[in-house]
């Protein structure tokens, strides 16, 4: 089975980006064992409020 890709967003670090991402791909495989890896990562600074955005892409496979 190919992996599907999930992207995640988060203020609060790459790890809670990630565990978005996974809600995400659980969500739509309910009862799953889900596996994953990371195939990108990165983060955007917003000036204004001084906001750090972590975001990451992850392949799941169910």
């Amino acid at each position: 089975m190919a992996a599907e890709h999930q992207e995640g967003r988060s203020t609060d670090g790459f790890s809670e980006a990630v565990r978005h991402a996974l809600d995400q791909a659980a969500q739509k495989a309910p009862g799953k064992k889900l596996t994953f890896r990371v195939v990108d990562h990165y983060g955007e600074y917003s000036a204004n409020p001084g906001t750090i955005n972590f975001i990451v892409r992850v392949a799941v496979d169910t």
